[in-house]
């Protein structure tokens, strides 16, 4: 199911409705939002401070052309396998999605002198949704922690494209929390919203 922060009235109809017809909640996941307000996102005094560094060291945002996810790419391979995750997409698989929705999918990055140091690729859901989807950065470059910068610019992106909330993905698997992806989510000003998983046993 989509969080139920996208539609609180639907996804506890949907709920009704399933659990009516038989089906048991899975999983009940965490996916972490952030609400996009008049205000700079609620990010703690560590976050805070790692985003004044990145900006003092000359990093820049910007929002990059869809072609340059050749040079995205192998950041989310360095980040993917930095951290033993697998990697679900593979260049091609970004490359026609881009193609096949150019105006609902978005990438962003954080350069050091030109380098790209930190990307996102972000999914626009809806008109008040935006969803982070991929968010890969170079590990030489972790302890500044660009992606902080990385989703302060995404988050003032949103703000001036009327977007209500940025959706940062879950941060569990199959129900079971990640503590530490969780905490990071957190501090970057993020809250809990519930993700259902239903399964039918005929």
């Amino acid at each position: 199911m989509f969080p139920d922060t996208y539609h609180q009235v639907a996804a506890n109809e949907s709920h009704r409705l399933l659990q009516k017809f038989g089906f048991n909640t899975l999983y009940n996941d965490v996916t972490q939002i952030i609400p996009v307000q008049n205000t700079p996102p609620a990010m703690n005094v560590h976050r805070r401070r790692r985003l004044k560094n990145c900006i003092a060291s000359g990093y820049t945002f910007e929002r990059l052309k869809l072609n340059s996810i050749t040079e995205a790419y192998p950041l989310f391979v360095q980040s993917r396998n930095e951290k033993g995750y697998p990697l679900t997409m593979s260049l091609t698989d970004f490359q026609e999605s881009f193609s096949q929705f150019p105006n609902d999918y978005l990438l962003f990055g954080v350069r050091d002198n030109g380098k790209l140091i930190a990307t996102c690729v972000c999914v626009i859901v809806s008109r008040e949704i935006l969803y982070t989807f991929f968010i890969g950065d170079d590990v030489a470059y972790r302890k500044n922690s660009p992606v902080t910068q990385l989703i302060s610019g995404v988050y003032d992106f949103a703000g001036s494209r009327q977007f209500s909330l940025i959706d940062l993905g879950i941060s569990t698997d199959k129900g079971i929390l990640n503590p530490g992806l969780h905490s990071f989510k957190k501090s970057l000003g993020a809250q809990d919203v519930s993700k259902k998983t239903y399964e039918l046993k005929l």
